[in-house]
């Protein structure tokens, strides 16, 4: 009897890892591709702050469905990138401010790469 029960609640934990996983995955990876339009946006003189907004409304999605403490200090990090690229792309344009955004989007899709490795390896762990 206790080594069904031990069975049915790994089997339970597994599963729920694997549930908030590939929605966390998925977050990240539109993170980066957000992240990237509206660079690409501001590169080209469009007016981005709907991308701007969905940027932040993923990363508050990410944000709750990450529950490790490693990966929340990142996604804080996310949010102090972020709040700096909303001030940066009010900024008119500037082959200088320009750099800032890249490197502030670089920074967002490095730490977006590295929470989607994490999670991958994590379910990898899991899955054995």
């Amino acid at each position: 009897m206790k080594k069904v029960l031990g069975t049915a609640l790994l089997a339970l934990a597994l599963g729920s890892a694997g549930a908030w996983a590939k929605p966390a995955i998925e977050l990240a990876r539109d993170n980066q591709k957000i992240s990237q339009q509206i660079l690409l946006g501001y590169v080209n003189g469009r007016d981005d702050h709907s991308m701007l907004k969905r940027l932040i409304q993923t990363q508050q999605a990410l944000k709750s469905s990450v529950d490790t403490p490693e990966l929340q200090n990142l996604l804080e990090y996310i949010d102090l990138c972020i709040v700096d690229l909303k001030r940066s792309i009010q900024e008119p344009f500037s082959t200088s401010n320009a750099e800032h955004l890249n490197d502030l989007i670089h920074s967002i899709n490095e730490a977006n790469h590295y929470i989607i490795r994490t999670i991958s390896t994590q379910n990898l762990i899991a899955s054995r």
